[in-house]
């Protein structure tokens, strides 16, 4: 093995971790980073948690969203578990 063959396989690995789409979800206790599939949605996301959009608000970097906005690479999604009451 020669230092193109070294320097061709590093460049492929870094290409395939550093393409990879990611957004950080925000949800009680949780504060993670997650993979992000292509249009994938506030939708998906609850459906993908089980939650509810009725008793849930989505934050897209600081801002109320609705549940069709599309995820980008590197949003932070925050949930809000809404408490009814009277």
């Amino acid at each position: 093995m020669n230092i193109f063959h070294i320097t061709l396989n590093i460049t492929i690995v870094n290409k395939y971790f550093c393409d990879k789409m990611n957004f950080t979800l925000k949800y009680k206790q949780i504060n993670e980073t997650r993979p992000l599939n292509e249009n994938y949605s506030i939708k998906d996301l609850l459906d993908d948690l089980e939650l509810s959009a009725q008793t849930t608000v989505a934050k897209k970097n600081g801002e109320l969203v609705i549940e069709e906005t599309v995820i980008e690479n590197d949003d932070e999604i925050q949930l809000v578990q809404i408490i009814y009451g009277g």
